[in-house]
């Protein structure tokens, strides 16, 4: 594999990217993947995330960040497995009001605390 012309060519693209910069993200999707490629085989070649940064022209923590994120599945890298739980039972049973030094009231419906308060407001 021809690394110094693949990084040359990928150098150009990353430095054509950088002029057009304009807001956002430097780097197309597609420059990114071939960037994170190419670092893939450097490291399997025996190369530094240093020495390729050097060689490409960018941050040496960009393409860490990258070659972390690139562990995740590539399809979905931002989004994280979740559990959807079926809703809480609505409230069917009686309310139990707690009140200083021990009083307590037992067996109300939500309608009877209410007017509970309003009495001892």
């Amino acid at each position: 594999m021809d690394f110094e012309k693949r990084g040359a060519e990928l150098a150009e693209r990353i430095a054509a990217a950088q002029r057009r910069r304009r807001r956002g993200k430097v780097y197309p999707p597609e420059l990114r993947r071939d960037i994170e490629s190419y670092l893939r085989d450097r490291l399997g070649d025996g190369g530094s995330p240093y020495s390729v940064a050097r060689e490409l022209g960018i941050s040496q923590t960009t393409l860490t960040r990258w070659k972390l994120q690139g562990r995740r599945d590539p399809g979905l890298p931002h989004l994280r497995p979740v559990s959807v739980l079926p809703a809480p039972p609505t409230f069917a049973g009686a309310l139990s009001v707690h009140g200083p030094h021990g009083l307590r009231v037992e067996g109300l419906d939500l309608d009877a605390v209410a007017e509970l308060i309003r009495r001892l407001g």
